[in-house]
């Protein structure tokens, strides 16, 4: 089941899974003096710059009023959204802890302007007044909309000017990176926020807030309040392990800890053998017919200008124009009265018959370029049409051949939607169609799918790398004339 309504519904990803459970290994000094914390903190300060410094919590609540105590007296305000996660989601939170105000801008879009905030901004100085000190934005806002890093930098520039500090929500900050194709630093630290709360718990951590002061001269005593606030955590190493994990590993990285499970797990208890077995059978069978048909068509179309063989080469032609979707309910209807499901040979018909068009079309177009006076040669020396085919046509063929053959083997060793449709028997599926065993509309077993795909490529990464010069000599000499 998936649940929209919030992403705290949502579970843990399982490099932080992994990562709390590296963490639980032994003994570990206390209250964030552990190296696991000291390099999660580095991690930080790579991503958002050498100076900042890193304080973590268990909750977003908590980073929030925190952060801005911080910089707040109890004569203080907050500027902020009237839907901001700090005036409606925090069970009155910030005013208690605060013991200041929260001036609120109205908003439809969940996102606060310049103009908007400029009725709050005044009194200061007057002891009647309430002053205003900080400015808090969340990124994403509750609406979903999101801060480009132009209104951030221009409500920065609005706080400073008025001796204020920036301060970010960023319970989905990653979120806001994403939808924003920015880095972290590039939406925070260039852009002038002072405090953010970066959150981890919405973001598939299983708990853990941090709170960040771009400012460093703002986090004098801050230890003391994390005390105070109940934030404090013994086992700080639990939290800081994710987060380490959370900047760590970039999808798009080589991973830190190589692992090979996945590869054994498929090969041995899902029978992957099997199913590399089935596809080699598939891709040769149908390769090797798919070859030698088109090349005998192609000489026939070619050589011999009967009126049937023209009509049956417009049939060919006319078999490259159609789509497999177009065809399935058909074939898959034949297949059936044939009583040829969940068989090898219920695959390999319609695999070599949906191959054949573009190969005779192929085929055709490059023996059309054989001088036929070879051919007469041939004959005069009483040699048949077969022998010719034989010993003169099919040898010139050579890369024409090769290019059908890597074009037919490689479709057909990737090929899934015929395999899925017309057998349901793990006796007779293909990798690909093993691949989809980790793919269902609840999800995907990721690891374990790319194993698979991964094992699945090797054998035509081989076959491709041996023949990829025919393929260019093949298409070349199909389209030299005369």
């Amino acid at each position: 089941m998936r649940s929209f309504a919030s992403d705290n519904n949502s579970g843990v990803h399982p490099d932080i899974l992994k990562a709390i459970e590296t963490a639980n290994q032994g003994h570990a000094i206390a209250y964030g003096n552990d190296e696991i914390t000291q390099r999660a903190i580095q991690k930080f300060k790579d991503t958002l710059g050498q100076q900042v410094e890193v304080f973590f919590t268990f909750t977003g609540t908590a980073a929030n009023v925190l952060g801005l105590s911080a910089a707040m007296r109890p004569y203080n305000a907050v500027i902020c959204s009237e839907l901001a996660h700090i005036n409606v989601d925090e069970c009155g939170a910030p005013e208690r802890f605060l013991s200041g105000k929260l001036l609120l801008v109205p908003t439809e879009d969940g996102k606060i302007t310049i103009d908007g905030i400029k009725k709050h901004i005044h009194g200061f100085g007057d002891q009647h007044h309430v002053q205003p000190k900080a400015i808090s934005v969340s990124q994403v806002t509750e609406m979903g909309t999101v801060y480009t890093v132009e209104e951030l930098k221009a409500l920065a520039e609005c706080a400073h000017q008025n001796n204020m500090v920036f301060h970010v929500d960023g319970a989905r900050l990653s979120n806001a990176a994403v939808s924003l194709g920015k880095t972290f630093k590039e939406m925070v630290s260039d852009t002038g926020v002072d405090i953010l709360s970066f959150g981890g718990t919405k973001n598939g951590m299983m708990f853990g807030e941090a709170v960040v002061f771009l400012r460093p001269e703002l986090s004098e005593g801050f230890k003391f309040m994390r005390k105070q606030g109940m934030q404090l955590a013994s086992k700080m190493r639990y939290v800081s392990a994710q987060f380490e994990a959370y900047l760590t590993n970039n999808k798009l990285s080589l991973p830190v800890e190589w692992f090979f499970g996945n590869y054994e797990f498929v090969w041995v208890r899902v029978g992957f053998y099997n199913n590399v077995k089935n596809s080699v059978i598939y891709s040769v069978i149908t390769t090797f017919v798919v070859v030698i048909l088109a090349n005998m068509s192609g000489y026939g179309f070619a050589k011999f200008g009967y009126k049937v063989t023209k009509a049956l080469h417009g049939l060919f032609i006319i078999g490259i124009l159609l789509t497999i979707q177009s065809i399935l309910i058909p074939l898959f209807l034949v297949i059936s009265a044939a009583g040829l499901l969940n068989t090898r040979l219920g695959i390999l018909i319609p695999y070599i018959g949906l191959g054949l068009p573009m190969g005779v079309y192929l085929a055709t177009d490059f023996i059309r370029n054989i001088p036929d006076e070879l051919i007469e040669s041939a004959r005069i020396d009483g040699a048949s049409y077969l022998k010719i085919f034989v010993s003169i046509i099919f040898p010139m063929c050579t890369p024409v051949s090769v290019t059908l053959a890597i074009v037919s083997f490689i479709g057909t060793w990737n090929e899934f939607i015929l395999m899925s449709l017309f057998t349901s028997s793990p006796e007779f599926e293909s990798i690909p169609a093993a691949a989809g065993r980790f793919a269902g509309n609840l999800g995907a077993d990721y690891g374990k799918l790319f194993a698979t795909l991964s094992m699945a490529l090797i054998p035509i990464l081989v076959f491709y790398l041996i023949f990829k010069d025919q393929i260019t000599k093949g298409v070349a000499a199909g389209a030299v004339k005369g």
